[in-house]
């Protein structure tokens, strides 16, 4: 999934980010945010345009330090920040953003990304540092629009419905390493 494509469509964008909006706000996902952070470098674009529609500060976070400091941007420390990326996998970079922020004395208990693989735990291992994620959509989504428009053959739908129900051991079946390398 490639996300970063989004950049090229105007309109599309602004669809993205007002569904996203909406989805945040009945999520109860913006409630005393006071900026967005963008996760080098796939989330920082998606938060420049979350961060303009909330007329809200922007702030990004890097995966490794730059010299002292990991997150860019004007902050207070104790601030409520959204952490937005394109897309969540296994969540260790996820869990390297959240850290960061966190050690730079910011608040973060949501993460915002357009798409989930919905695989490998990664909503489980965010859980546990207090995030919750918010998903746009997921491989059963695309799935479902698939099986709709008739996109698919009936072949490819039951292997993405083979993934979606066990992703390592598709992978292992595949010929890949099956599940991803623990966090370290």
């Amino acid at each position: 999934m490639d996300c970063r494509r989004l950049i090229s469509f105007p309109k599309i964008r602004k669809q993205l980010v007002a569904s996203g909006l909406e989805m945040l706000k009945a999520e109860n996902a913006l409630a005393n945010v006071d900026a967005v952070s963008g996760g080098e470098a796939s989330g920082i674009a998606l938060a420049a345009w979350i961060a303009e529609a909330l007329d809200i500060p922007m702030l990004y976070v890097r995966k490794k330090p730059r010299g002292r400091t990991q997150v860019e941007g004007v902050f207070t420390p104790g601030s409520k920040v959204l952490l937005i990326d394109d897309l969540i996998a296994a969540g260790h970079s996820k869990v390297t953003f959240s850290n960061a922020l966190k050690d730079a004395g910011l608040l973060v208990q949501d993460l915002f990304v357009v798409f989930s693989y919905g695989t490998f735990s990664a909503e489980l291992a965010l859980s546990a540092h207090g995030i919750r994620v918010h998903a746009m959509a997921d491989w059963s989504d695309v799935r479902d629009v698939a099986r709709e428009r008739g996109a698919f053959d009936g072949k490819s739908l039951d292997e993405l419905d083979a993934f979606i129900k066990n992703p390592s051991g598709w992978s292992l079946a595949h010929g890949g390493i099956g599940a991803p390398p623990a966090s370290s």
